[in-house]
C-alpha cells in the first residue's frame, strides 16, 4: 500500500453512530457558529455531524459526555481541513466527479446495502451523500497537496530504506487472494447446454468463455486474475470457502442480469515475506513517513499563522 492510499483513508459509514442532538433542541444551539476560517463559517451541527462519521469509522459509539469532550479537537481538524481546501483552491488543485464516483461505489460494496440503503444509512447518521462525497474530495485534494508541498521534497538514502524493510517485515507481507475466472452467458445462448458440454469435457472452460462469454474477460478464457480478498463481496467470499475448491465451477447462477458460471481457480493465503525489490517503492514510502508527519505539521502551522480564525466555542 503507498503512502497516498494510507493518507487518504476512506470511511466505512454503515455502523450506528453515536449520541445525536435531541430533536428538541434549539435550533439556535445546533447550528451555532463556532469558528469562521478566512471567512468560512463552522457551525457547531457540522463539528457533530463529523463526530458521528469518526465513530462510525471506529466502530465506536460515545455518550453525550464523551461525545462534548471530542468537539474542540474535531473543531480543530474541521478548521485545518479549510485551510488546506483554500490551499487547493490557491494551487489550483480540482477533483473530477469521476475520480469520487469509484471509492463511493467501493464503500457501498464494502457496507454490503444496495445503493438506496447505503443513501438512507447516511441520511439515518445525520449525514447524507453530499456530504460524503465533499468529505471524499477533501481527502483527494490533501494528499495532492502533501504529495506536492511535502512528499516530493523528502528523500530517504536506500541504505535506510533497506534497514526499514529489515526491521519492519511484517509489513510487508503477500495479501490473501482469490484467482477466479467468469463466464457469463448472453441471454440468446443456450447456457445449459454450453455448461452441460464443459461439465463432460466436450469444451474446455476457456474454450466456452472465448466463444460464448459476453463477459469483459472473455478474451482470457474468463480468467478474472487474482483479486484481493477484502475486495470481493461477502457472497463471493462465501462462495470461495464454503462451497467451491480450487479447479470447481459452480452450476449456472445469475451474474447481473445474465447467466453464468464461476470457477474458483486457486487461494493464496497471503502472509509471505515480498522480497524488497518488490516493495521497494511502499518501503521508501513508510520509511519517510515521520519526516512527511513532521513537515505535514509545520505545514499547517504555517497555514494556520497566516489565516485570520475567530474561534466562539
Amino acid at each position: 500500500m503507498s503512502l497516498s492510499s494510507r493518507l487518504f483513508v476512506l470511511p466505512l459509514l454503515f455502523l450506528a453512530l453515536g449520541q445525536q442532538p435531541k430533536a428538541n433542541a434549539a435550533p439556535a444551539t445546533v447550528n451555532k457558529i463556532v469558528a469562521v476560517v478566512n471567512g468560512e463559517m463552522i457551525t457547531l451541527h457540522e463539528v457533530r455531524a463529523r463526530i458521528g462519521i469518526e465513530m462510525a469509522q471506529q466502530r465506536k459509539s460515545l455518550t453525550p459526555e464523551q461525545a462534548e469532550n471530542l468537539v474542540l479537537p474535531t473543531l480543530d481538524t474541521m478548521i485545518n481541513d479549510i485551510l488546506m481546501r483554500q490551499e487547493a483552491k490557491r494551487l489550483k488543485i480540482t477533483v473530477a466527479d469521476t475520480e469520487i464516483d469509484p471509492e463511493i461505489r467501493r464503500m457501498v460494496q464494502r457496507s454490503r446495502m444496495s445503493q438506496r440503503d447505503f443513501e438512507a444509512r447516511l441520511v439515518s447518521q445525520g449525514s447524507s451523500i453530499k456530504e460524503l462525497r465533499e468529505q471524499i474530495q477533501n481527502n483527494i485534494m490533501r494528499q495532492r497537496i502533501y504529495a506536492i508541498m511535502v512528499a516530493r521534497k523528502i528523500t530517504v538514502p536506500e541504505e535506510d530504506v533497506r534497514r526499514f524493510y529489515d526491521a519492519n517485515t511484517d509489513m510487508f507481507t503477500s495479501e490473501k487472494k482469490a484467482d477466479f475466472s467468469i463466464l457469463m452467458f448472453s441471454p440468446n445462448v443456450d447456457a445449459q447446454s454450453i455448461y452441460a458440454q464443459i461439465k463432460s469435457n466436450a469444451i474446455s472452460f476457456e474454450e466456452a468463455a472465448k466463444k460464448y462469454s459476453v463477459d469483459p474477460n472473455s478474451k482470457n478464457g474468463g480468467n478474472v486474475g487474482a483479486i484481493p480478498w477484502d475486495r470481493l463481496p461477502a457472497p463471493m467470499q462465501n462462495l470461495f470457502t464454503q462451497q467451491l475448491k480450487p479447479g470447481q465451477m459452480t452450476p449456472l447462477v445469475r451474474i447481473d442480469k445474465n447467466m453464468g458460471i464461476i470457477r474458483l481457480n486457486s487461494i493464496d493465503p497471503g502472509g509471505k515475506v515480498m522480497p524488497f525489490e518488490e516493495v521497494k517503492r511502499e518501503a521508501e514510502d513508510r520509511a519517510r513517513e515521520p519526516l512527511v508527519r513532521e513537515r505535514m505539521n509545520e505545514y499547517i502551522k504555517q497555514l494556520r499563522g497566516k489565516a485570520v480564525i475567530d474561534m466562539r466555542l
